[in-house]
């Protein structure tokens, strides 16, 4: 298990960093002091992430860090409330208050264990397209979302797109329940939604997605049902 502390306060990393290793002693720690540092190098199971910091604030390295695809869990903590709703924008797991509570801590930290080991316990289901020019393979969980243009079906991934011959039926069928139709043009991956509202979905690159209005409600009831399960 690999943690990055992030905070420009030296005392808060020191006492982060011993509450962790007293319950995970075999946990891998890694101190930064500033969210340059952790952009350079945000590879880990676990950030914890303090938000007021000099030049560029947690809120804005978890914003870039989402953009380029990281979805592992993010811990904002910090010693005022004023940026809560920003940081559930960006799919945060939780939102700690400092002074740092012992027993909150610990709640939050084995809460954020568990879905850590529950996520890498499950297979990476791996979709293959093949065309007459190339063989695709992608990752579930690297589509933002699916296109329908024409006879085109165009996956919106991380690593940019992928266009195949194909109905929208059949790749609803194939992505699964993770996924929530939109519009008749649009399937959408419920892992990636940042925000929405009755106009569009805003993904956690970005991009929006338009939002029929005679879909609103089966979105709503699907995305609910999809965040209840995932918590």
């Amino acid at each position: 298990m690999k943690i990055i502390v992030c905070d420009d306060e030296p005392a808060i990393r020191q006492q982060i960093q011993t509450l962790i290793h007293i319950r995970y002693p075999d946990a891998t720690v890694l101190s930064m002091e500033s969210a340059d540092a952790l952009l350079k190098n945000p590879n880990a199971d676990l950030i914890m992430l303090d938000i007021q910091m000099d030049n560029v604030n947690g809120i804005e390295a978890a914003r870039r860090l989402r953009a380029e695809g990281m979805n592992r869990p993010i811990i904002f903590i910090t010693a005022i409330k004023d940026y809560i709703f920003d940081a559930y924008d960006l799919d945060a797991f939780w939102y700690l208050l400092k002074p740092i509570e012992k027993d909150q801590f610990y709640h939050v930290l084995d809460k954020a264990i568990k879905a850590i080991e529950n996520a890498a316990n499950k297979n990476e289901e791996v979709l293959v397209f093949e065309t007459k020019k190339q063989k695709y393979s992608v990752a579930i969980s690297q589509i933002l979302y699916a296109e329908s243009i024409g006879k085109k079906i165009v996956l919106h991934t991380y690593n940019g797109l992928i266009e195949i011959y194909g109905s929208m039926r059949d790749m609803e069928e194939k992505l699964g329940d993770g996924f929530v139709r939109s519009h008749r043009g649009y399937l959408v991956n419920m892992s990636k939604i940042s925000s929405y509202s009755s106009e569009g979905i805003t993904l956690s690159n970005g991009d929006v997605v338009y939002l029929a209005r005679d879909r609103y409600r089966a979105f709503i009831d699907s995305y609910m049902r999809y965040l209840k399960a995932e918590h």
